[in-house]
Protein backbone atom coordinates (compact mmCIF):
# COMPACT_ATOMS: atom_id res chain seq x y z
CA UNK A 1 0.00 0.00 0.00
CA UNK A 2 1.34 3.42 -0.97
CA UNK A 3 1.36 5.83 1.98
CA UNK A 4 -0.56 8.38 -0.12
CA UNK A 5 -3.44 5.90 -0.39
CA UNK A 6 -4.26 6.66 3.26
CA UNK A 7 -5.94 9.84 2.00
CA UNK A 8 -9.57 9.19 1.11
CA UNK A 9 -11.71 11.05 -1.42
CA UNK A 10 -15.47 10.68 -0.79
CA UNK A 11 -17.44 11.51 -3.92
CA UNK A 12 -20.67 13.59 -3.75
CA UNK A 13 -20.51 13.91 0.03
CA UNK A 14 -22.54 17.14 -0.12
CA UNK A 15 -25.42 17.80 -2.49
CA UNK A 16 -25.77 20.92 -4.64
CA UNK A 17 -28.08 22.70 -2.20
CA UNK A 18 -25.76 22.10 0.75
CA UNK A 19 -22.79 23.39 -1.22
CA UNK A 20 -24.67 26.53 -2.25
CA UNK A 21 -25.83 27.19 1.31
CA UNK A 22 -22.22 27.26 2.51
CA UNK A 23 -20.99 29.41 -0.38
CA UNK A 24 -23.78 31.88 0.36
CA UNK A 25 -22.81 31.86 4.03
CA UNK A 26 -19.22 32.79 3.14
CA UNK A 27 -20.37 35.69 1.00
CA UNK A 28 -22.78 36.84 3.73
CA UNK A 29 -19.90 36.93 6.22
CA UNK A 30 -17.09 37.96 3.86
CA UNK A 31 -16.55 41.23 5.75
CA UNK A 32 -15.11 39.06 8.55
CA UNK A 33 -12.77 37.15 6.20
CA UNK A 34 -9.16 36.90 7.34
CA UNK A 35 -5.93 35.40 6.06
CA UNK A 36 -4.05 32.65 7.88
CA UNK A 37 -0.42 31.75 8.31
CA UNK A 38 1.53 28.52 8.60
CA UNK A 39 5.08 27.20 8.49
CA UNK A 40 6.43 26.45 5.02
CA UNK A 41 7.39 22.77 5.16
CA UNK A 42 10.60 23.09 3.13
CA UNK A 43 11.74 26.66 3.65
CA UNK A 44 11.02 26.49 7.40
CA UNK A 45 9.65 30.01 7.68
CA UNK A 46 6.12 31.26 8.28
CA UNK A 47 4.07 32.28 5.26
CA UNK A 48 0.80 34.20 5.15
CA UNK A 49 -1.96 32.57 3.14
CA UNK A 50 -3.25 34.15 -0.06
CA UNK A 51 -6.77 32.76 0.42
CA UNK A 52 -9.21 34.10 3.01
CA UNK A 53 -11.50 32.30 5.44
CA UNK A 54 -14.54 32.94 7.57
CA UNK A 55 -15.22 31.06 10.79
CA UNK A 56 -18.45 29.16 11.37
CA UNK A 57 -19.15 29.16 15.10
CA UNK A 58 -21.45 26.87 17.05
CA UNK A 59 -24.11 29.58 17.09
CA UNK A 60 -24.29 29.62 13.27
CA UNK A 61 -27.21 27.90 11.56
CA UNK A 62 -24.72 26.18 9.24
CA UNK A 63 -22.55 24.74 12.01
CA UNK A 64 -24.65 21.57 12.33
CA UNK A 65 -24.52 20.92 8.59
CA UNK A 66 -20.72 21.14 8.53
CA UNK A 67 -20.41 19.12 11.72
CA UNK A 68 -22.61 16.34 10.35
CA UNK A 69 -20.76 16.14 7.02
CA UNK A 70 -17.36 16.27 8.70
CA UNK A 71 -18.27 13.61 11.26
CA UNK A 72 -19.62 11.32 8.55
CA UNK A 73 -16.50 11.80 6.42
CA UNK A 74 -14.34 10.84 9.40
CA UNK A 75 -16.39 7.69 10.00
CA UNK A 76 -16.04 6.67 6.35
CA UNK A 77 -12.29 7.29 6.49
CA UNK A 78 -11.90 5.23 9.66
CA UNK A 79 -13.93 2.39 8.14
CA UNK A 80 -11.71 2.60 5.05
CA UNK A 81 -8.55 2.36 7.19
CA UNK A 82 -10.01 -0.51 9.19
CA UNK A 83 -10.72 -2.43 5.99
CA UNK A 84 -6.97 -2.42 5.27
CA UNK A 85 -6.24 -4.31 8.51
CA UNK A 86 -2.97 -2.39 8.89
CA UNK A 87 -3.68 0.35 11.43
CA UNK A 88 -4.73 0.80 15.05
CA UNK A 89 -8.06 2.27 14.04
CA UNK A 90 -9.74 1.76 17.44
CA UNK A 91 -7.19 4.08 19.07
CA UNK A 92 -7.56 6.67 16.33
CA UNK A 93 -11.36 6.48 16.43
CA UNK A 94 -11.31 7.07 20.20
CA UNK A 95 -9.12 10.16 19.83
CA UNK A 96 -10.92 12.03 17.03
CA UNK A 97 -13.20 14.00 19.34
CA UNK A 98 -13.02 17.72 18.53
CA UNK A 99 -12.09 20.34 15.98
CA UNK A 100 -8.96 22.29 16.88
CA UNK A 101 -10.94 25.49 16.32
CA UNK A 102 -14.22 26.37 14.69
CA UNK A 103 -15.03 25.21 11.18
CA UNK A 104 -13.80 27.51 8.41
CA UNK A 105 -15.03 28.25 4.89
CA UNK A 106 -12.15 29.20 2.59
CA UNK A 107 -12.30 31.21 -0.62
CA UNK A 108 -9.55 30.97 -3.23
CA UNK A 109 -9.64 33.60 -6.00
CA UNK A 110 -7.46 33.55 -9.14
CA UNK A 111 -3.80 33.28 -8.14
CA UNK A 112 -4.57 32.13 -4.60
CA UNK A 113 -2.82 29.01 -3.30
CA UNK A 114 -1.33 27.60 -0.15
CA UNK A 115 2.35 26.73 0.17
CA UNK A 116 3.65 23.27 1.22
CA UNK A 117 2.83 22.79 4.90
CA UNK A 118 1.45 20.30 7.40
CA UNK A 119 -1.59 20.54 9.67
CA UNK A 120 0.28 19.01 12.61
CA UNK A 121 0.18 20.19 16.18
CA UNK A 122 0.41 18.32 19.49
CA UNK A 123 -3.25 17.30 19.47
CA UNK A 124 -4.30 17.13 15.79
CA UNK A 125 -4.63 13.82 13.96
CA UNK A 126 -6.74 14.41 10.83
CA UNK A 127 -7.76 17.03 8.30
CA UNK A 128 -11.10 17.18 6.49
CA UNK A 129 -11.90 19.30 3.42
CA UNK A 130 -15.34 19.64 1.85
CA UNK A 131 -15.19 21.00 -1.70
CA UNK A 132 -18.14 23.27 -2.45
CA UNK A 133 -17.85 23.99 -6.17
CA UNK A 134 -15.98 23.10 -9.34
CA UNK A 135 -16.31 26.29 -11.41
CA UNK A 136 -12.55 26.84 -11.42
CA UNK A 137 -9.33 25.46 -12.88
CA UNK A 138 -6.15 24.79 -10.96
CA UNK A 139 -6.44 24.41 -7.20
CA UNK A 140 -5.34 20.77 -7.06
CA UNK A 141 -4.29 19.19 -3.76
CA UNK A 142 -0.66 18.05 -4.00
CA UNK A 143 0.79 15.69 -1.41
CA UNK A 144 4.47 15.11 -0.62
CA UNK A 145 5.94 17.20 -3.42
CA UNK A 146 3.87 15.56 -6.14
CA UNK A 147 3.61 11.96 -4.89
CA UNK A 148 -0.16 12.27 -5.20
CA UNK A 149 -2.28 14.93 -6.90
CA UNK A 150 -6.01 15.14 -6.21
CA UNK A 151 -8.58 17.18 -8.13
CA UNK A 152 -11.81 17.52 -6.16
CA UNK A 153 -15.21 18.07 -7.73
CA UNK A 154 -18.26 19.80 -6.31
CA UNK A 155 -19.48 18.08 -3.15
CA UNK A 156 -16.42 15.86 -2.69
CA UNK A 157 -14.78 15.36 0.70
CA UNK A 158 -11.11 14.65 1.37
CA UNK A 159 -9.75 13.17 4.63
CA UNK A 160 -6.10 12.57 5.43
CA UNK A 161 -3.73 12.40 8.44
CA UNK A 162 -2.54 15.65 9.97
CA UNK A 163 1.04 15.00 10.99
CA UNK A 164 4.48 16.19 9.96
CA UNK A 165 4.81 13.48 7.28
CA UNK A 166 1.75 14.69 5.38
CA UNK A 167 3.15 17.74 3.60
CA UNK A 168 0.55 19.15 1.22
CA UNK A 169 -0.26 22.26 -0.75
CA UNK A 170 -3.00 23.69 -2.94
CA UNK A 171 -1.89 24.82 -6.38
CA UNK A 172 -2.83 28.32 -7.61
CA UNK A 173 -6.32 28.92 -8.97
CA UNK A 174 -6.01 29.64 -12.69
CA UNK A 175 -9.60 30.64 -13.47
CA UNK A 176 -12.75 31.05 -11.39
CA UNK A 177 -13.13 30.88 -7.62
CA UNK A 178 -12.84 27.87 -5.32
CA UNK A 179 -14.80 27.49 -2.07
CA UNK A 180 -14.05 24.79 0.48
CA UNK A 181 -14.71 23.96 4.12
CA UNK A 182 -11.73 22.88 6.19
CA UNK A 183 -11.28 21.56 9.72
CA UNK A 184 -8.56 19.94 11.79
CA UNK A 185 -9.59 17.09 14.07
CA UNK A 186 -8.14 16.96 17.56
CA UNK A 187 -7.95 14.98 20.79
CA UNK A 188 -8.51 18.10 22.91
CA UNK A 189 -11.26 20.73 22.87
CA UNK A 190 -10.13 24.14 21.60
CA UNK A 191 -11.08 25.77 24.91
CA UNK A 192 -8.27 23.83 26.63
CA UNK A 193 -5.61 24.00 23.94
CA UNK A 194 -4.17 27.44 24.66
CA UNK A 195 -3.42 26.47 28.27
CA UNK A 196 -1.94 23.11 27.24
CA UNK A 197 0.24 24.66 24.53
CA UNK A 198 1.56 27.08 27.16
CA UNK A 199 2.41 24.20 29.48
CA UNK A 200 4.17 22.32 26.67
CA UNK A 201 6.24 25.40 25.81
CA UNK A 202 7.14 25.90 29.46
CA UNK A 203 8.19 22.25 29.82
CA UNK A 204 10.37 22.46 26.71
CA UNK A 205 12.12 25.56 28.03
CA UNK A 206 12.72 23.92 31.40
CA UNK A 207 14.67 20.89 30.18
CA UNK A 208 17.88 20.77 28.18
CA UNK A 209 17.55 18.85 24.94
CA UNK A 210 18.70 15.25 25.04
CA UNK A 211 19.11 15.07 21.27
CA UNK A 212 20.53 18.04 19.36
CA UNK A 213 19.67 17.21 15.77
Amino acid sequence: MNICDIALVIKNHLNDDECQQLITEYERKKFTARQEQSLHAYEENTKVSTFKRVTIKETSQHYDLIKSKTENALKLWLDYLQSKNMFSVAVLRNNLQYTTHDFRILKYDVGNFIHPHTDWDHFTHASVSLNLNDEYTGGDFVFMNGERIISLEKGDALVFPANFYWVHETKPILTGTRYTVNSFISTVHSSSQKKLFGEIHEARQKHERIFKL
